[in-house]
């Protein structure tokens, strides 16, 4: 939590510059304001979301919406899937055969499962359907064969 308030600390101050040398038609303060926001989970040891929100617990995560994918959750349609997700090193894959003698219940949580086996969580409210995963993540793809 030390490393995220320096981090945020002195992403203030490059804020302040960044505005200072704005208002007398620097540039210089751009380039550096860029580099400590490419650099954030290094900087902030992962302890800086993406929004500048401290992470107090486990991974910085994602919350992302795919019409695609929630359609797929919503609407059982039966045959193979595979997901893949990529943190830029490596892929994470999973498969699921999905039949139509799965009741509906069964058909969700066998889907659920294939996403969370590559770090995707389904998030299910009122007002419709995200997923999240951790912030390294940087790719998620569906096939169906």
């Amino acid at each position: 939590m030390q490393q995220a308030d320096h981090y945020l600390g002195q992403l203030e101050q490059q804020l302040l510059d960044y505005r200072h040398s704005q208002r007398k038609g620097g540039q210089a303060q751009s380039t550096a304001l860029m580099q400590m926001l490419d650099k954030r989970a290094a900087l902030s040891g992962g302890a800086v979301d993406r929004e500048l929100q401290p992470v107090l617990q486990g991974e910085a995560r994602v919350t992302f919406h795919s019409p695609d994918l929630a359609n797929l959750v919503h609407n059982p349609t039966p045959g193979t899937r595979m997901f893949s997700v990529s943190d830029g090193r490596q892929t994470q894959l999973s498969a699921v055969m999905l039949s139509e003698d799965d009741s509906a219940g069964q058909y969700q949580t066998r889907l659920t499962n294939a996403l969370r086996r590559v770090g995707v969580q389904v998030h299910q409210q009122a007002d419709g359907i995200s997923f999240s995963t951790t912030a390294k993540n940087s790719g998620l793809t569906s096939s169906a064969p």
